[in-house]
């Protein structure tokens, strides 16, 4: 098993819910079961359930690039953030 250590980060709505703008997390990973984007949106949502209703139209980001596949593999020092639609004119 491995250890990593990731940042998570949250902008706009998703700062005004969880009322921080990062924080540390540290992941167990294995070859079989690797620490995953999924597995971090379940560890978030059980801090901030309130974001849960919301989690359809967050993105995700994976080092600044858009990620679809919550299977997508971190790696130790990856930073997620998870970022809501943004509306302006």
């Amino acid at each position: 098993m491995s250890t990593i250590h990731i940042e998570i980060k949250f902008f706009a709505s998703c700062r005004d819910i969880t009322n921080i703008n990062s924080y540390k997390m540290e992941l167990n990973g294995t070859i079989e079961e690797p620490a995953t984007v999924l597995v971090v949106i379940n560890k978030v949502l059980e801090l901030y359930p309130d974001l849960e209703e919301n989690m359809n139209e967050i993105s995700i980001a994976v080092n600044q690039k858009y990620i679809k596949d919550k299977d997508t593999v971190l790696n130790n020092n990856d930073t997620v953030a998870f970022i809501p639609p943004i509306s302006g004119g």
